[in-house]
């Protein structure tokens, strides 16, 4: 799986915060897909396109490289994200 840069990563997470999936899925957390974006959903999750902190372009780092928990899919770096699709 992998962005418009060719590549997801776990970076810029919040202190004492682990993802609980791989890097490789593109994926920190996943998508609880409950309709409601929480700390349980990455940015790239179709319940996150309208939050406050998701949907503020100054989170995307736009260095080629996806960070799903804090890039959304306005980001270009996540807009191939198969949760953007």
């Amino acid at each position: 799986m992998s962005s418009p840069g060719g590549s997801c990563e776990h970076k810029n997470l919040p202190a004492n915060f682990e993802c609980t999936n791989d890097a490789s899925t593109c994926l920190c957390v996943g998508c609880t897909n409950d309709g409601q974006c929480t700390a349980a959903d990455d940015c790239v999750c179709g319940a996150c396109s309208t939050d406050a902190f998701c949907s503020n372009a100054s989170n995307c780092q736009n260095d080629g490289v996806c960070s799903p928990f804090n890039e959304s899919c306005l980001c270009a770096d996540c807009a191939n994200h198969p949760e953007c699709q």
